[in-house]
């Protein structure tokens, strides 16, 4: 099936309800009046799906992210996006048997100069997400954050700095199971500022939030490569990770796993 709306769809983001089975879509609709996040939800197998919806807007809104639901005691999804007025904020839309929407108030997740922020795919058993997201200030390098948040979107314990260094920090991607999860993200090389490289840090959570935080990992590191865009999934008792590498002279991309 289309999704029939007026506009210009972009930054689609997908994710799971394991309670209903349904599949969630949401993304930026560029209109003549403005930005606004909007989303859809399907059932895969009959290929029925809701019509598609907003979630807020028109504003100055970007870069929506996701978080499923694993355990099937639950029927929402959590979102969270980019406001140029009031930060990172964020929603649960639930979704019930006859596909209708109901979303949740807004919540302001961190105030200030947020961007590039990313969601755990989903929380596991425990209910728990981590949301990360780099703050970065007018002329300063970014540095990336992080937050637990329970199944419906309430902060759990308060946020920490997962690196804060002069090097700029960048677009990060995590997943966990709900207690373990592994943040990668982009870094400045020290030696060439012009080129970077894919730092990792394992973090676990509990009910009081964020527990322990392990040392900085080195998982890609080619001195004067541009390695970037990371993806993180958690296969089992394992991560999966991908990214992009280019050489200095290369006019082409290649993805790493």
């Amino acid at each position: 099936f289309a999704v029939n709306q007026p506009g210009d769809e972009d930054s689609v983001r997908v994710c799971n309800i394991a309670g209903s089975g349904l599949f969630v879509m949401v993304w930026v609709n560029y209109a003549t009046t403005g930005a606004s996040i909007s989303g859809l939800a399907f059932e895969p197998v009959q290929a029925q799906a809701t019509t598609v919806w907003t979630l807020y807007g028109p504003a100055n809104v970007s870069m929506p992210v996701l978080s499923g639901e694993a355990t099937v005691f639950d029927d929402d999804c959590l979102v969270a996006w980019i406001d140029d007025t009031y930060g990172l904020v964020g929603s649960t839309v639930a979704i019930d048997q006859n596909l209708q929407v109901t979303a949740t108030p807004l919540v302001q997740l961190a105030a200030g100069a947020q961007t590039e922020s990313a969601f755990s795919k989903q929380g596991g058993n425990p209910g728990l997400h981590l949301l990360t997201w780099i703050d970065r200030p007018t002329g300063l390098s970014g540095r990336l954050r992080a937050q637990v948040v329970d199944h419906d979107l309430n902060p759990i314990g308060a946020g920490v700095w997962v690196r804060s260094v002069a090097q700029d920090c960048g677009w990060p991607a995590l997943d966990g199971d709900g207690f373990r999860f592994l943040v990668a993200w982009e870094e400045q090389e020290v030696a060439n500022p012009s080129s970077t490289d894919i730092r990792g840090r394992l973090i676990t959570v509990g009910p009081g939030g964020i527990t322990s935080q392990g040392g900085v990992l080195d998982l890609v590191q080619y001195p004067n490569d541009l390695d970037l865009a990371p993806d993180v999934a958690m296969l089992g008792d394992k991560f999966g990770i991908t990214y992009m590498g280019r050489r200095p002279a290369a006019r082409t991309t290649t993805t790493s796993t």
